[in-house]
């Protein structure tokens, strides 16, 4: 069954990839939820001090259950603005791989995130949000949350 599901999900990777489809995020309000709280999957940022100069920040990503997760390089950035979260739209610079990534069960690894995918970033409160699969189809979404001095 694992197996299964990592081809399915490795399949509609590459057919993302092959076909040059590229997602764009639209300017507007998060269709999230305003508090994305998990504790199965953590995201914490490794850097203190994250400045409108910063160009890229390291997400440490935690798998607490005792199974493999699977997650994508795909990013998604949103800024909280009078007590509402909005996508931030990435630029024309913005390219990621869209590999499948494992991460084996109670397992820990770090990835790069990209400040510079985005214009203008200005000073505020931000947050990043990641999808993580499991293998029987189902998603987890988690989100950590950071300031822009």
């Amino acid at each position: 069954m694992k197996r299964i599901t990592a081809l399915l999900l490795l399949i509609s990777v590459l057919v993302i990839v092959l076909t040059g489809c590229r997602i764009t995020l639209q300017l507007g309000i998060s269709p999230f939820d305003a508090d994305i709280q998990e504790n199965r999957v953590t995201i914490a940022i490794k850097e203190t001090g994250i400045s409108t100069s910063t160009e890229r920040i390291t997400l440490v990503i935690k798998n607490a259950l005792g199974v493999d997760i699977y997650f994508g390089h795909e990013p998604h950035l949103e800024k909280l603005i009078d007590d509402q979260w909005y996508v931030v739209p990435l630029n024309d610079k913005a390219v990621w791989t869209e590999e499948m990534v494992v991460l084996e069960g109670r397992g820990m690894i770090e990835e790069s995130f990209y400040l510079t995918f985005y214009d203008d970033l200005s000073k505020g409160e931000y947050r990043v949000i990641k999808n993580f699969y499991m293998d029987d189809g189902s998603k987890i979404m988690a989100s950590v949350e950071f300031n822009i001095n």
